[in-house]
């Protein structure tokens, strides 16, 4: 019941973006949505902020289940691929226990949750297979997906600016187990990164306009 319209909440989305780049674990463009969103109604900080996290719980959830269906495709699989089977089941379970204890209300749209969660994510899977492209690799890609994607989770955590530095340790190390190449694993992670930076300058805008009345329009 927030009176919000799509545009304007996907103009919050850019200037969260935009925030996240400069705050730890990609928050605080969360807490800008969550300030926002609470001028709009009278419980917003609640309803706003147990939404949000629902948010990430399904980006992550997306995320860690990607993540296990490309451990089947690289050489950790013969000894780890138990893994896959019994961790996908028990991402999906955590997922949907946490929308029926935190945001009950949203019981009815976890399928449609999901969806756009893998739908996000998978595009973020597919713009670094471009950079793969890019670089000349065509042998073991998956192991580098994979990578990015247990990255990419690594990167929420709020230990460092916009991901950067997380993401690359991720990549440093985890290429080593694969034998991989790390400096061209280090630089797919800087690739992304600096990619997402630029389209997160979107939200430059939307920000600048925001500094002062931050009600709809």
């Amino acid at each position: 019941n927030i009176p919000i319209t799509p545009f304007y909440n996907l103009r919050l989305y850019w200037t969260g973006m935009f925030y996240n780049l400069f705050l730890p674990g990609g928050i605080g463009g969360d807490v800008y949505k969550t300030v926002v969103i609470n001028k709009m109604h009278t419980n917003g900080i609640k309803v706003s902020g147990t939404v949000i996290l629902m948010d990430r719980i399904s980006g992550v959830t997306a995320l860690m289940v990607l993540a296990l269906l490309f451990l089947s495709f690289t050489t950790l699989y013969p000894l780890y691929g138990w893994v896959t089977f019994v961790g996908i089941p028990v991402v999906f379970t955590g997922f949907v226990t946490a929308i029926v204890i935190f945001t009950p209300r949203l019981k009815t749209l976890i399928g449609k949750l999901l969806v756009w969660s893998f739908l996000v994510q998978t595009f973020q899977v597919l713009s670094v297979f471009c950079i793969l492209l890019a670089f000349g690799i065509t042998c073991e890609q998956n192991a580098y997906l994979f990578i990015f994607l247990i990255s990419s989770v690594a990167a929420m955590l709020p230990f460092s600016i916009g991901g950067i530095g997380i993401r690359e340790m991720v990549f440093l190390t985890v290429s080593g187990y694969l034998s991989l190449n790390k400096e061209m694993a280090v630089s797919i992670s800087l690739t992304f990164y600096v990619i997402s930076a630029v389209a997160s300058l979107t939200g430059a805008v939307t920000a600048l306009e925001n500094r002062e009345k931050v009600t709809p329009h």
